[in-house]
């Protein structure tokens, strides 16, 4: 699945179809609820944000689009 900010590979363990799929990085990471703004409402809960972009984001919050 891809990342619905930059269109890469998200790397979701929970969409390798992996029965552990907890060991996904993303249930071990605090997402701020600002991020998800960022989303096209028809791509929310539906695709996983990758671990760059959220990394981005945080180091720069106020930035309106992820690249």
């Amino acid at each position: 699945m891809n990342c619905p900010l930059c269109g890469k590979d998200s790397n979701c363990g929970y969409n390798q179809a992996d029965p552990a799929s907890t060991r996904c990085w993303c249930f071990h990471a605090s997402f701020p609820p600002e991020i998800f703004e960022q989303i096209p409402a028809e791509l929310r809960k539906k695709a996983c944000i990758c671990q760059t972009c959220l990394e981005q984001f945080r180091m720069n919050p106020s930035r309106t689009e992820i690249s």
